[in-house]
Formats: C-alpha cells, structure tokens, sequence
C-alpha cells in the first residue's frame, strides 16, 4: 500500500491560525514607540525617575520692597531667596553724582543753648532745682569789686543767696555766691588765679570753681557736696546739657 506524501507546507487551516501570532509582536513595538514619542512632545514623563525630585516651575523671590513677586526658576528653584535693593537713578544730567545720604538726627537736639552770661548760668542752677533764692544781676556801678567792664574783667557778674545757708538773707557770695563771666577763658583763668592767692591765708576760704569763661565763686558755709551741686551745673550748662 502507498504510504500517504509528506505535507511539506502547512495547510491553509493552520497558517490562519498562526498568522496573526506572527503580526502581533510588530504592531505592539509601533504602538509603543508612538506612546513614547507622544509623551516626549508633552514634556516628559508624568511620573518622575525614582530618586529624581520634580522642579517647581516658579519659585518665590523677594524683591527690595518687601513683597514676593514670582521668578522662574528654569527647573532649578533656589535654597533661599536674598533681598536685593534697587538702585536709585541717577538724576538727569547729573552722572556719576554721589548718593545722598540718609538725613542725621538734628545737630544740638534736645541740648539746651549754652549759658552766654552770667544770669543765664544762675538760671541754669535754678532749672536743675538748687535752692536758689534772691538772684541781683550787677552793673559796674554797683559791682564792689569794680572789674565788670574793665580791662580784663567780666563782662557780666550775678551774686544769689541760698536758701540752705541763709534763707531770706539778700543775694551776696557769703550768703550762696556769685557767677563771674568773662570774654574769654584767659582772662577767667587770670581772675580765678587771683582769688585763690588772696585766700590763700584765709580761715574760711570760698568754694572756687573755673570752667571755660566763668568763675564760679560759693559760700564757704556750703558743704563739699552742696558746692559740688553747683560745679556739675555749670559744667552740664556750658556743655549745652
């Protein structure tokens, strides 16, 4: 008996069944290469790379005003943001003028005017609430010593009691003192030298004191702290405080 011939290609049957096992691996590569470009042009992955931080599209800067405006980052956002001053314009025609610095607090404020005579000074010593009492202003007729406006002597001269060595008693250097103020210091200086030489001897010397161009003269019936009252007033006085 003939044996049956050996069927060399497969049958119709089989090759459909097979075919579209052959086609499915090239049309799963083409869909998956146009996903791929079509998640390219939308800028990327949706999803970030493990370990991969997404930039934030705009980070927050502040500006020399104090308000946060918006910058772009460019897909790195910075650590943190430095204030920056903007400068100032320079003035039309005026190139390379120097800024103008920001205004200083008044010169002299709160300072009191300096003492220009001897009354003020007495006045000073009033305002820092020493006991005070009858104040005489002298002239050169009536000034014992006879140097207000003398050659070298004081142009002003006030004599005022205190009322913690003779309450009531009339204004003279043996019942609270005198201010002597001169033109310049030299001459205060000339005058205070004097009196300490002519009390030299003397068993009851007054409290002297010279700064600038007066000559502070105190009763010696003062004590060291009461007369010291008196220095620390002049001294604030002529130094505008």
């Amino acid at each position: 008996m003939q044996a049956a011939p050996q069927q060399l290609w497969p049958s119709r049957r089989s090759r459909l069944r097979r075919g579209p096992t052959r086609r499915r691996t090239p049309i799963a590569a083409v869909l998956a290469f146009a996903f791929a470009l079509a998640l390219t042009a939308c800028g990327g992955s949706a999803t970030p790379k493990r370990g991969q931080a997404t930039p934030p599209a705009t980070a927050t800067a502040a500006s020399g005003a104090g308000t946060a405006t918006s910058a772009p980052t460019n897909g790195a956002a910075p650590i943190f943001a430095v204030p920056t001053v903007e400068p100032t314009p320079a003035a039309a025609g005026k190139r390379n003028a120097r800024a103008t610095p920001a205004a200083s607090p008044a010169a002299g404020k709160g300072r009191q005017p300096v003492p220009a005579n001897a009354q003020q000074v007495v006045q000073a010593f009033q305002r820092r609430g020493i006991p005070i009492g009858q104040v005489q202003n002298l002239s050169a007729s009536d000034d014992p010593d006879h140097l207000l406006g003398a050659p070298g002597g004081y142009t002003s001269k006030s004599v005022f009691a205190d009322s913690r060595v003779a309450n009531g008693a009339a204004p003279s250097v043996q019942a609270g003192g005198a201010v002597e103020f001169f033109a310049n210091e030299r001459d205060a200086q000339r005058r205070f030298a004097q009196l300490r030489a002519a009390q030299k001897d003397s068993a009851q010397p007054e409290w002297l004191f010279h700064d600038g161009n007066v000559v502070l003269r105190l009763s010696a019936a003062l004590r060291a702290d009461q007369a010291s009252e008196y220095e620390i007033g002049a001294r604030q006085a002529l130094a505008g405080r």
